[in-house]
């Protein structure tokens, strides 16, 4: 939706009581307005605003059920949003399947992609294992399968037991959520005293086909797993023997992958658009995808960024406060809300693959490294957002006092100094 906070979606000219968007046509004086919703609205900026945004968001909507109505996938685009209702059905993500359905939807008329159904997750395994992802007929049968194989939820259900086990997690829900979606695509809503020893190897194979993921990582999906099927043996007075096996992936060692010097001045000297504002939120608050991805225009106060972080939520009501760079503030004016985050990734990973560079997380490991040595433990931990170690810390620091954010402030300007960084 349009945004009229976000940068060229809306100046106000008080002389002639006009909203408009320049270079796009698009304009309404402040009595339109009042005509068009039968309300007699003030004159005034801050009293035309809600209408003006009402109008923006319903000219969009109508743009989209055009640009819906256009598109030559309508097959597609129909098959999309029957996944959609179900996934969203099963309390499950669906931002992978929206992207799906937007490029559906903005396709031209001239394009020749097939008009073909999209393959529901939940049979995406079972058609690569027969090599019928591209076949249309198959896909529909799969799809078909999976809609007839959902059931209703009630109490024992898998799904209600995945539901309980979440809300009662005080860590990030981002790997959890991902461990039960996967555990769920395998066994469908089905009843908790049925699952056995062959559900769970099926999802070990899928962990271990998974190249996206790294050892470090498949041992999380695994020892995930096992929580939530543990919590699910003590509910229901149920005994799952293989989960007294052994790991099937060891623990690996801490590593702590920084950026050298050169590497980052080799990413400043290089990177553009999106990839410049993730590197420079990435070096300036020690942002990770999810963090990037919620940034949102009532957070950016002046010249701070002041929130939490996104991964620890449910355990920390700490709020940090980082004054941006000029720079970082320049790229973020055309950036908020920022794209979805699989494109962030996908773009700064190509990036990072060209001019081999770590990942993007060890930016915030490689500024938090240099604060701690050229200024301090206490402004590193600042910079980290992370609760100082105590009661006093755990239940009484909430946002960073005005000499706290004094310091973090003079440890950014050191680190910008010596990055180059304006």
């Amino acid at each position: 939706m349009i945004d009229v906070r976000v940068k060229n979606t809306g100046t106000f000219d008080p002389k002639t009581n006009l909203w408009r968007i320049k270079g796009k046509r698009i304009h309404k004086s402040v009595r339109q307005l009042s005509i068009m919703y039968g309300i007699e609205i003030p004159p005034t900026k801050r009293d035309s605003l809600p209408y003006w945004r009402r109008y923006l968001q319903e000219l969009e909507e109508s743009n989209i059920s055009a640009r819906r109505a256009a598109s030559p996938l309508q097959s597609r685009i129909r098959s999309i949003e029957r996944i959609i209702e179900h996934l969203t059905a099963q309390g499950r993500p669906v931002d992978d399947m929206g992207l799906l359905l937007d490029d559906a939807i903005n396709t031209p008329v001239w394009s020749d992609e097939p008009d073909i159904h999209v393959l529901h997750p939940d049979a995406k395994w079972q058609a690569e294992l027969n090599g019928v992802a591209n076949d249309e007929l198959a896909i529909r049968t799969l799809n078909s399968k999976v809609f007839e194989s959902s059931t209703k939820i009630t109490h024992g259900r898998l799904s209600k037991e995945i539901e309980s086990h979440m809300s009662r997690l005080k860590t990030g829900p981002h790997g959890p959520k991902q461990s039960c979606d996967l555990f769920f695509s395998i066994t469908g809503d089905i009843d908790v005293k049925k699952i056995n020893v062959s559900h769970y190897r099926e999802y070990i194979e899928r962990v271990k086909e998974n190249d996206n993921w790294n050892e470090r990582t498949k041992y999380n999906r695994e020892v995930e797993l096992r929580s939530l099927l543990s919590g699910i043996e003590a509910d229901h007075n149920l005994t799952f023997g293989f989960l007294r096996r052994k790991l099937h992936y060891k623990k690996p060692e801490g590593q702590k992958i920084q950026y050298s010097f050169e590497q980052v001045k080799t990413a400043l000297k290089h990177a553009t658009g999106n990839v410049r504002t993730s590197l420079l939120l990435g070096l300036n608050c020690g942002f990770y995808w999810s963090d990037i991805t919620a940034l949102s225009p009532d957070i950016i106060q002046d010249d701070y960024i002041i929130a939490g972080r996104v991964k620890n939520q449910n355990k920390s009501k700490l709020v940090g406060t980082w004054k941006l760079w000029s720079e970082t503030k320049n790229c973020l004016e055309y950036l908020v809300p920022m794209p979805h985050q699989q494109k962030l990734i996908k773009e700064f990973k190509a990036f990072k693959d060209e001019h081999g560079l770590p990942s993007h997380k060890a930016l915030r490991k490689t500024v938090a490294q240099e604060i701690q040595d050229l200024v301090g433990e206490e402004e590193s931990r600042l910079y980290r957002c992370e609760k100082a170690s105590g009661t006093h810390g755990s239940h009484y620091i909430v946002n960073y006092t005005p000499e706290q954010v004094k310091k973090l402030d003079k440890a950014l300007v050191i680190v910008a100094k010596k990055y180059g960084i304006k």
